[in-house]
């Protein structure tokens, strides 16, 4: 308990001084001032993260010719790509401080001075804000050979990308449910990318196609994000919304398409959508009665879980395990075209509730109760309606 209130504190406290200080997340970046051609050193970066809890991005800009290899990554994605070095957090969460190292090395024909720049990345609302770091300058020493000049194409003079998002949606009425299609085109832009959807109240959204994003619904909005936009020129996206049976007539769905061109966030605002609700009327036949009053009395086969993570990549379990410190089984399942992992099994909501606050004070963002009834996930709402228990907060 008291460990649980001393996490709270802390993030209040973390949220409180951003809120004031609005200051943005920071680095230090360290390496030999002289190093040898052919030869790899080493590059640590200590990131202090301010309070930003979410997507965070370490890059920096490599001559022509020299490479990078992993050595820490501290929770990231690591890539090296077209010469840059790129540290990716999807969600930072609530960790002060990132420690971070890897390996360059110039080819065996470099000398000379060389400046290496580098940034950090995060978003404030909803769009990429950019820290440009200290330059870190390397001496390049060797026997023989020439300096290489770093030939990167300046992207400032580069056009505009010709860039648009476009949402389908039935024409027709619908009702319980339908799909909307999402088509982004992107041009050759591989940076940070999101697209997101706002949705009418009773609504709500489940992935069918992310086209590689991470898929998030939460606060009535469809969420799509890429931290690295995929090599090709369109985007397809596609979700499945579910309708509130209360639900009915016209409903708008309004979004847009936010990503980095040249270092500068963007947004392209796709056209609102109507989409016309049958009023509908749900019926319910006697053997269908006896069934759920059957199951309200037994609740057999109901049992509640914890989520704590949905990606559209898999991540290994002991990822969770070591950041979070949880030595109990970690449950790994595909659904709705995303691996999901959960925590506990409990056949009481109360219990699983309890949990749940149990995981959020170990430093996992946003847990939330699910239900299954016989091995198939169901909302927590029908899982209360048959085994007739109490929601509580």
């Amino acid at each position: 308990m008291v460990r649980s209130l001393i996490i709270i504190v802390n993030l209040f406290i973390a949220l409180f001084v951003k809120l004031i200080t609005g200051t943005d997340p920071t680095a230090d970046v360290k390496a030999p001032s002289d190093v040898k051609a052919g030869e790899p050193f080493t590059v640590e970066v200590t990131i202090q993260t301010n309070g930003e809890t979410g997507f965070l991005r370490y890059a920096m800009n490599l001559p022509e010719g020299w490479t990078a290899e992993k050595v820490e990554t501290d929770g990231s994605s690591f890539m090296f790509e077209k010469q840059i070095v790129k540290f990716l957090w999807s969600r930072v969460g609530d960790t002060p401080e990132l420690k971070i190292s890897y390996k360059v090395t110039p080819p065996a024909t470099a000398s000379g001075t060389f400046e290496l720049s580098s940034k950090i990345s995060h978003t404030v609302d909803n769009l990429p804000s950019n820290i440009q770091l200290t330059p870190l300058k390397v001496n390049v020493t060797g026997e023989s050979g020439t300096q290489v000049v770093d030939s990167h194409t300046d992207s400032t003079a580069k056009p505009a990308a010709d860039v648009h998002a476009d949402r389908t949606v039935p024409a027709d009425e619908v009702s319980g449910s339908f799909e909307v299609s999402i088509s982004i085109g992107k041009d050759d832009l591989s940076s940070f990318g999101k697209f997101e959807d706002s949705l009418p109240a009773g609504f709500s959204a489940q992935v069918i196609d992310a086209d590689g994003s991470d898929f998030k619904f939460e606060n009535n909005k469809a969420k799509f994000s890429w931290w690295a936009l995929p090599q090709k020129n369109s985007l397809n996206i596609k979700y499945k919304v579910i309708v509130s049976p209360d639900v009915s007539g016209p409903q708008t769905i309004t979004g847009f398409f936010s990503y980095v061109e040249n270092g500068t966030g963007k947004v392209v605002q796709t056209s609102a959508s109507i989409v016309k609700v049958k009023e509908t009327q749900v019926v319910v036949d006697n053997q269908q009665q006896q069934q759920q009053q059957q199951q309200a009395k037994t609740g057999a086969g109901v049992k509640y879980s914890v989520q704590i993570a949905a990606m559209s990549r898999r991540v290994p379990i002991s990822y969770y395990k070591s950041t979070y410190s949880i030595s109990e089984n970690i449950n790994m399942e595909q659904h709705n075209g995303l691996n999901k992992y959960t925590v506990g099994s409990f056949t009481v909501y109360g219990d699983a509730r309890n949990h749940r606050e149990e995981v959020k004070a170990k430093g996992v963002v946003g847990p939330f109760v699910t239900a299954y009834n016989s091995g198939t996930r169901i909302t927590v709402q029908e899982a209360l309606m048959i085994t007739s228990q109490k929601w509580v907060q």
